[in-house]
C-alpha cells in the first residue's frame, strides 16, 4: 500500500493548520506529518490539535531524543493514542547538528539514544521477520504505533533499519533515494522519502520558500552523500550563505536546489516523480515545505493523484 502525506511546519498560526489538515483529510491524504524545530512550537500539542479537528487521518510526530526525554514522548504518545485512537506514527531524528550545538548538545551518540527510545516503547518486537505464503510483510503495516528513523547517511539508514519499522529519508530526489536504499539491512523496513514539494505555478513568495527549504536540505546533506554526488562545493557554499544570513544570495543557486533537492512543476511532472520513487521502493512520499502553504496545491494534486 502506497501513501501519501503532508508535512505542516508548526510556526504557521493554528487556525491555518487545522484548515489545512482538513483540507488533506477531506482530499484523501493518508498522513499529516509534523516535525521538531528549535524555533517552532512543540509537534506533540500540535498533534493534539490535529486529532481533536479530524477524524481519521494518521499523524506523524517528528520528534528528536537530543531535545526531549524518551520518557516524555511515550507517555504523550500514550496519552494521544488513549484519547483519538490508534492514528498515530513516530519519527525519531537525531535532529539538526548546528543547532543542536546551540544548545550545548552532541549529535555524536544519536543513534544510540534512538535506539534506547525504541526499546522504551510499550510494544511488540516486530524484528522477527513475518513470512505469508512466502510474502515478508512491510514492518510498518504490521503495528498500529509505526515508528521510523530519520536519516541521511549510510550509518542512519543502515542501522535505523535494524532497529525501526521505518527510515524517515531527508532526500525526495529518486537518484539520492535509489542510493540511500544499497546501505538498507533489513528488507521489509518502510521508506518514507520526506522533502519540498510545489506545484507550479505559483507566487514568488512562495518560490522563495521553495528555495530556502531546498536550501536547508542541501546545507544539512550527509557528508558521504555530498562527496558521492560531486556536489561538495555547491552545498559548502550553500552552507557559507546560511552562516552569513543572506537568503537572497540563494537565488542563482535555484536550479541546483530545486533539481537536487525538490519536487517542483505541474501536476503530471510531480506525479511522474512521485512514481519513480514508488517504482524503487519507497512506501510513502511526504510532501514536505511549502507545498502545505498551498492549499489549492494541496487540492490540486490529490485530485491528479486520484485521477492515476
Amino acid at each position: 500500500m502506497f501513501e501519501v502525506g503532508v508535512n505542516f511546519n508548526t510556526d504557521l498560526p493554528i487556525d491555518y493548520i487545522i484548515q489545512g489538515v482538513n483540507v488533506a483529510e477531506k482530499y484523501g491524504y493518508n498522513y499529516i506529518w509534523i516535525g521538531e524545530a528549535i524555533r517552532y512550537p512543540h509537534p506533540i500539542p500540535i498533534a493534539a490539535l490535529i486529532s481533536k479537528f479530524t477524524k481519521k487521518i494518521k499523524i506523524g510526530i517528528i520528534v528528536s531524543p537530543k531535545i526531549d526525554q524518551c520518557t516524555h514522548i511515550i507517555k504523550s504518545i500514550q496519552t494521544l493514542r488513549e484519547n483519538y485512537g490508534e492514528r498515530y506514527a513516530i519519527g525519531l531524528v537525531p535532529g539538526d547538528s548546528l543547532k543542536l550545538e546551540m544548545l550545548d548538545l552532541k549529535i555524536f551518540n544519536a543513534i544510540e539514544e534512538i535506539k534506547e527510545c525504541i526499546r522504551n516503547f510499550p510494544r511488540v518486537n516486530l524484528r522477527v521477520k513475518q513470512n505469508f505464503n512466502g510474502f515478508i510483510p512491510k514492518l510498518c503495516r504490521l503495528t498500529s504505533l509505526p515508528i521510523y528513523v530519520g536519516a541521511s547517511g549510510p550509518k542512519m539508514i543502515r542501522e535505523g533499519s535494524k532497529i525501526a519499522d521505518g527510515l524517515l529519508l531527508n532526500y525526495i530526489n529518486p537518484e539520492f533515494v535509489k542510493f540511500a536504499l544499497e546501505f538498507i539491512d533489513v528488507e521489509n523496513c518502510c521508506i518514507a522519502a520526506f522533502g519540498p514539494v510545489l506545484l507550479k505555478p505559483v507566487s514568488e513568495k512562495l518560490l522563495i520558500s521553495l528555495r530556502i527549504s531546498a536550501a536547508i536540505v542541501a546545507a544539512g546533506a550527509n557528508e558521504f552523500f555530498v562527496k558521492k554526488f560531486g556536489i561538495k562545493e555547491e552545498v559548502k557554499k550553500i552552507r557559507r550563505i546560511f552562516a552569513k544570513g543572506d537568503f537572497e544570495a540563494l537565488k542563482k543557486y535555484d536550479e541546483f536546489l530545486i533539481e537536487k533537492f525538490a519536487i517542483y512543476g505541474e501536476p503530471d511532472e510531480v506525479l511522474n516523480k512521485i512514481e519513480e520513487l514508488k517504482n524503487i521502493g519507497v512506501d510513502q512520499v511526504i510532501f514536505g515545505a511549502p507545498f502545505c502553504k498551498d492549499l489549492e496545491g494541496i487540492k490540486k494534486l490529490s485530485k491528479a493523484l486520484n485521477a492515476k
